[in-house]
Parts: structure tokens; sequence; C-alpha cells
């Protein structure tokens, strides 16, 4: 007869990573577009210059049973803001696949509209647009991270104002177990009208989110990308609008059971994009303002990463559910329980001794019989 004893001590805060089911097999992705889903259950990963799909909007997750490689340029970024235009509106950047938010768009003779976000405050303002005979000033860039945050878009030469910056910022790398999202979108510039009226450049769009969970070592030698999109250029013919702001970098998480390894001279990016150029006719439009850098996690078996960005945050796999985790997928607690397999007879002094070693035990007896 044997006894199996679970003693299931109490965990507020580990959860467990989820590693998937491995339907996917072997991924082996490669392309553009190629990764064209949000989730993936895979028992190994290599990405290869591999793209995500524009119809993917929400953040990219893989799950991996084994070693994960990343090789080449592989990417999720935010689409470039279009330049301005005379007599009509500028086009927004694109939102970044898996999650980024769209840049604000320019409209015709007036002040350039504020980028998308998921939080209020994040998205870059427009920059104000000039009057008869004057240019618009440049769109600030979008936020993301409170310790690398956009820049203000400059003034037209004429004198109207660039957009402000973002007041706030979101999605800190230690709530990324329950929220992480891609970049806010930059603020589009200001219609200028020296000549006739024309729109701002539009802002870029923020970069998406990618998290890999891997039950096993991560190896990058090349690039995974999740860049803010550029602002567009403001209009240069006829009114001198202002430049688009760029949009904020998007969230990059890493976690293996063993060793992530960057390679020197290869990297993990979550930068914001570029201002677009003030366009100039008579008078010269502002810049757009620069995108805020984005949030890189990575979490490996000792807490140590070379050659990491120096604003990721990194810490150890082992003790990282010690940070309110909550499980996506599973509702299993990592570390929180023990199993013992006792045989032949009960341990001495039965289930009491069990319940004031661990205090609050619960004790479960499975009781087969021996033929």
């Amino acid at each position: 007869m044997r006894y199996l004893f679970i003693l299931l001590f109490l965990c507020s805060k580990a959860y467990a990573i989820d590693y998937g089911d491995g339907t996917d097999g072997a991924c082996n992705l490669s392309g553009a577009n190629i990764i064209n889903k949000a989730t993936w259950n895979c028992t190994s990963l290599t990405l290869n210059n591999a793209t995500v799909d524009i119809g993917v909007t929400s953040v990219v997750t893989f799950k991996v049973q084994g070693t994960v490689t990343i090789t080449g340029t592989n990417s999720a970024n935010g689409g470039n803001g279009q330049a301005g235009q005379s007599g009509a509106a500028s086009t927004a950047g694109v939102a970044g696949a898996a999650g980024g938010f769209a840049g604000g768009g320019g409209v015709n003779n007036a002040n350039g509209s504020t980028g998308s976000t998921p939080v209020a405050n994040a998205g870059g303002n427009g920059g104000t647009a000039g009057g008869i005979g004057s240019a618009g000033g440049g769109g600030s860039g979008g936020n993301h991270n409170a310790s690398n945050t956009a820049t203000q878009g400059t003034a037209a030469s004429s004198g109207a104002a660039g957009g402000t910056v973002p007041s706030a910022s979101y999605g800190a790398e230690v709530s990324f177990e329950s929220t992480m999202q891609g970049g806010a979108g930059g603020g589009a510039g200001g219609g200028g009208n020296d000549a006739g009226a024309t729109s701002g450049g539009a802002g870029g769009g923020g970069g998406g989110a990618i998290r890999i969970w891997a039950n096993g070592d991560i190896s990058v030698t090349g690039t995974l990308q999740v860049n803010g999109g550029t602002g567009g250029a403001g209009e240069a013919t006829v009114g001198g609008s202002g430049g688009g702001g760029g949009g904020a970098g998007g969230s990059l998480w890493l976690y293996s059971t063993g060793n992530i390894t960057l390679a020197a001279g290869t990297s993990l990016q979550a930068d914001g994009g570029g201002g677009g150029t003030g366009g100039t006719v008579v008078n010269t439009g502002g810049n757009g303002g620069t995108g805020a850098k984005g949030r890189i996690r990575l979490d490996d078996v000792d807490g140590s990463v070379a050659n990491a960005p120096s604003f990721a945050v990194i810490s150890s796999s082992v003790s990282s559910g010690n940070s309110s985790v909550t499980a996506y997928d599973s509702d299993i607690a990592l570390g929180c329980g023990t199993i013992e397999d006792i045989s032949k007879k009960p341990p001495p002094g039965g289930p009491f001794v069990i319940f004031f070693l661990v205090l609050i035990p619960m004790i479960l007896l499975n009781r087969k019989k021996s033929y």
C-alpha cells in the first residue's frame, strides 16, 4: 500500500509561466509577415528575419518548451508617418503590429492631431498650425517609459508652438504579467500656410509588444526590434508645415529557465522613432520630437545578461515569480508545491505530524492496493 502526500505550501505571489503544449511543433519562422497569429505553442523556436504581420493587433506570445534561437533582423515596428500634404490631410503612422498604437494624422491648415495611446496623456501632442503667411509647429513624440521620455516638437520660425511632451507613462516591466502594451503614437505637426494651406507631417506609430517564454536557453545572435515609427516630414513646397513626432518604442519580454545570451554586436531594441523635419517655404516649420524608449524585461536563471540594453530590467527567472505574477494560461503555482512519495507504510506519527510540520497542510491520501 502506498500513501502519496502532497504538501501544498501557501504561496500568494508565484505563478507558473506557461510553456505551451507544443502543438505548433518546431517553429522555424523566416520572412515578411510570417508571424501571423498572436499565440504560438512551440517545441523549439527559431526566428530569422521574421516580421509580425500588421493584421496581428494584440501582443505576440511564444510559448516554447525548449530552446530559442534569434538570428537576422526580426521586428514588430511602428509604421512611419506620411509627409505633410498640400491641400489634404496626411496619413497617420500605422500602429506597430502586435499591439502598437497609431500616430496622429496631419490636418489641412489646422493643429496636428494627438497620437493614439492605451492610457490618457501618453500619446504625442500635435503641433500648432501656422496662420496665413506662417509655418506650423512640430508634433511631440509619443510616451511610454518614464525613464526615457519623449521630446517636445520645436516651434516654427514664425512662432507656431510645437506639441508639448505627454505627461503620462505606462506599462512598467514589473507588471508585464498582467499588463503588457505597445508604444503610443507620435503627434502630427501643425499645418502651414505660407503660400497655401497644408497639413503637418503625421506622427509615427508606436512599436509592438512581443514576449517569449522558454523552458530552455534563449540565444540572440541577431536583432529583435519593437521600435517606434518615424514622424513624417512637413510639407515643403507650399505651406511650410511642421514635422510629425516619432512613435514610442514597444515592449519586449524574454523569459528563460536557462540562460539568455546576447552575442556582442547584437541587440534588443525598443527605441522611439525620430521626429520629422519641418518644411521650409518662406518660413520653416518646427521639427517633430523623438518618441520615448519602450520597455524591455529579461528573466533568466542567474539574473545576469551581458550586452543587454542599458534601460532593460533584468532579474532571475528562479525568483521572478516573487513579483506578484498573474498567470495567463495556467493556475499552477510554481515552487509552491512539494511532492513526496512514501512507500510501503505511512510515515511515523501519521498525518498529525505532517500537520504540525507544515503548519497549514493539505494532505491528500491516495491508497492503492498492491497485488
